[in-house]
Order: structure tokens, then C-alpha cells, then sequence
């Protein structure tokens, strides 16, 4: 059925003659798959650098995204931004620019890492007006992917650990970042192992991605992300359109690397909950409702405007022993930083999200598993945890690729689910 790849518009316009548009949509991706990895292996002796060296590397592919867009399908650009989920995300982002205005946190920061959203947003999109949207689509998708598995291979070479025994560093390469990072990861690689045609030889390369992903995503010890990413991806498996067969085939890999990891999994866990909480860690949602509580007493001081974005880790109190970045609750932390028109908005988007979830699963999208998946995974962790560097847990430039893709894709039929 997929016989227009190469007969679109715009797939062989005059901008093609001077960049690839899949190759740089590939690399743009896979920059952000290994992007949470490069302040601890680049910028470690000169943090504040890295914000503006991520913001420069992101305008370059801006701006070769802009200029092949000079000659790109601007109805394919309009399209897309039509898609309401999109439009939303954007009008979020928008907002979230205004508050860098009154934000408690130095303005100059907060601006540079509310521009790299920008960017990131702005490249997403220009990408799939580019060519073909199925191709490009797919290629961001691999590009993220193997970017992970990168990223997963940094904390697994470096062995460094916290002070808790999980695998990161506490300050450059926080344990939860590493947790949240390779769980979008694997439901992605899920999907590729899936959607990839071919025999196991064609899919082999993504398999062992996803064993590496899963490996590093358990040694992190990331509680959250683990649990979610376990609970999304067994409900990925089941409404997948694929044959038992495939279904027992991810079922045993996975299962085979959980086992392999359960016994240092479950003596973490032990020693966490008895051993450094005092056995107070389950009536306490591991220390988080202070936190929540400190933050809703914050909100309700300034419950519309906020305080502004990239604020929370100046202006919310210190009440445990480690600096609090985020507020370990995403509607807390959206409400804190945003506001309530912030957090209207991203009410707005999840709920307009999830009707374009609806839709997909009736023309039976093949996207529409990893949208639920990646829907489920981030309304469950967000409920004890919440992101620094983005805007909501769902990732914003993963958010905009999988509504487009599912708002847009053409429905499939039963083929090719042997």
C-alpha cells in the first residue's frame, strides 16, 4: 500500500538538491536521544555552558530545516499545525515564553532553555513538512532510538553511582533522567521492532536497542519510570495488531532481562523503603507529600500567573536535604511555574491528545499503540514526578512527532501482522 513515498510534493524540491531533509531529520533526532548525556560527558567542569551550546547546535538545524523549507511544502506545514494537539503544544510553549517575563528563576537561563523548546518544536514541525511525513516520520523515530542506545551506553561505561547505589550521577546525570529517558526509548524501539518489515534479520538491530535500553533503564533503579514503563509497555504489547507470536517474542526478551535484574531491583527496593526511610517511605510516597504540600501552600499565593518558567528550583523552599528541582508532581509542578493558565493549557493538549488517540484507534492507525503507550507512561509517572527541561512529562518534540503521525497516517489494513 505504500506506493507515494517518492510521489509527494515537495519530496524532490530544489531544497533537496543542497541537504538530505530525512538525513538531517535522522540527526536532529538522534541529537536528541543522546542530548540528556552530553552536559556530564562535555560540560561538567563549565555547566553553564551547555545551555547555550545545546541552544546554538538546536539553531543549526533550525536554520537548515528554514532553508529547506524555502522550497518545502508550506500546505504539508500548515497541515500539520492544524492538527490540534499541535496547535496546542505550540500556544503551551508560547505561554510558557511569556512567563520567562516575572520568572523567579535568572531570566537570561530561563530564556535560553525556553529557546531551545522553541527550536526543538519549530524543527520538529518543519521537519515533516519537508517530505515524505511517513518517511520522515519514521526516520525521527530511529533517529531517537539509536541516539538513546548512545545514551544508554554512557552511565553503563562510566559505572558511576549516587550515594543510593542506582547508576548516574547525582548532579550531571541525575538517576531519573536516565530512567525517564530510556523508557521513551524502548516504547519507541518497541514500535520499530514492530512496524520494521522483513524477517527477525531486519528486526534484530532494533531487539538488541531495546535490550540495552531496558538493561540501563533497570540498573538506573529509577523506581517511576520502570514501573510506568513496564505497566505502558504490556499494554502496547496487547493492543498492538501483531501475531502472538511477536507478542511472546518481546514478552520473553523482556522478561528474560527483568529476571536477570530483579534480584538487584528488589534488594534496592529493600534496603530504599526499611533501611534510608525508616520504613516511613510508603506512608509518605517516599517523602513527596511535604513537597506536594509545600507547593500547593506556593500555588495558591499565585495560583494564575505563576511563578514562571524554570522557576521552581530557585523559589520553592529546600525542605529535604537535596535541592529541589521540581515539584515530583507534574500538574503541582505545571500549576507552580505556569500557572493555571499554563496548566489549562496543558489540560487542553492532553485532552485533545487523547481524542486524537480515539480517532487513530478507529481508522486503526498503526501509531495509535505507541501513542497510548507513551500517553499512559507519562500520565502515571507524572503523578510523583515531573521534568525540568520540558514542559510537561510527555516529552513536547516526541508529543508533536506521534499526534501529527496519528492524525495524519493513512489507516492500514490487516497486513503484515505475521
Amino acid at each position: 500500500m505504500n506506493t507515494n513515498l517518492s510521489k509527494e510534493k515537495g519530496s524532490r524540491s530544489p531544497s533537496n538538491l543542497f541537504i538530505n531533509i530525512s538525513n538531517v531529520a535522522f540527526w536532529f533526532w538522534f541529537y536528541l536521544g543522546i542530548s540528556p548525556a552530553l552536559t556530564y560527558l562535555l560540560f561538567r567542569s563549565m555547566p553553564t555552558v551547555a545551555g547555550p551550546v545545546t541552544a546554538v547546535v538546536t539553531g543549526i538545524f533550525a536554520f537548515l530545516l528554514g532553508l529547506g523549507g524555502v522550497f518545502g511544502n508550506r500546505q504539508e506545514f500548515r497541515r500539520i499545525i492544524s492538527v490540534l494537539p499541535v496547535k496546542l503544544v505550540v500556544l503551551y510553549s508560547v505561554w510558557a515564553g511569556i512567563t520567562v517575563l516575572w520568572t523567579g528563576a535568572p531570566k537570561p537561563i530561563a530564556f535560553v532553555y525556553w529557546l531551545i523548546l522553541a527550536l526543538q518544536q519549530y524543527t520538529v514541525v518543519r521537519v515533516l513538512s519537508c517530505n515524505s511525513r511517513e518517511e520522515a516520520s519514521f526516520s525521527c523515530l530511529k533517529g531517537f532510538t539509536l541516539g538513546s542506545f548512545f545514551f544508554a551506553l554512557v552511565p553503563l561505561i562510566a559505572q558511576e553511582t549516587d550515594n543510593e547505589g542506582r547508576l548516574g550521577n547525582e548532579e550531571f546525570l541525575h538517576p531519573n533522567t536516565i530512567g525517564h529517558q530510556l523508557a521513551l526509548a524502548g516504547l519507541s524501539s518497541i514500535y520499530l521492532i514492530l512496524q520494521s518489515k522483513g524477517g527477525l534479520r531486519q528486526r534484530l538491530p532494533y531487539i538488541l536497542i531495546l535490550v540495552v535500553q531496558l538493561f540501563t533503564l533497570l540498573r538506573s533503579l529509577s523506581k517511576t519510570s520502570i514501573f510506568c514503563f513496564l505497566l505502558a509497555s504490556t499494554v502496547y504489547i496487547i493492543r498492538s495488531k501483531i501475531s502472538l507470536k511477536k507478542k511472546l517474542l518481546i514478552t520473553t526478551v523482556a522478561g528474560g532481562i527483568v529476571a536477570l535484574s530483579s534480584t538487584m531491583l528488589l534488594g534496592y527496593l529493600d534496603r530504599y523503603l526499611n533501611e534510608q526511610q525508616g520504613g516511613e517511605a510508603l506512608t509518605t510516597a517516599t517523602g513527596r507529600s511535604s513537597i506536594w504540600e509545600m507547593t500547593w501552600d506556593y500555588i495558591q499565593q499565585n495560583s494564575i500567573l505563576g511563578y514562571g518558567f524554570q522557576s521552581y528550583r530557585y523559589t520553592a523552599p529546600q525542605i529535604i536535604g537535596v535541592r529541589l528541582v521540581h515539584a515530583h508532581n507534574d500538574v503541582l509542578n505545571i500549576w507552580y511555574t505556569l500557572g493555571g493558565i499554563g496548566l489549562s493549557l496543558a489540560i487542553l493538549t492532553y485532552l485533545s491528545y487523547t481524542f486524537c488517540w480515539i480517532r487513530a484507534a478507529k481508522r486503526r492507525s498503526p501509531q495509535e499503540a505507541l501513542g497510548l503507550a507513551l500517553l499512559l507512561y507519562s500520565l502515571i509517572r507524572g503523578l510523583t514526578e515531573a521534568t525540568v527541561d520540558d514542559l510537561m512529562t510527555y516529552s513536547t518534540p516526541l508529543m508533536l512527532l506521534i499526534a501529527q503521525w496519528m492524525a495524519l497516517s493513512k489507516p492500514t489494513s490487516m497486513k503484515n501482522t505475521s
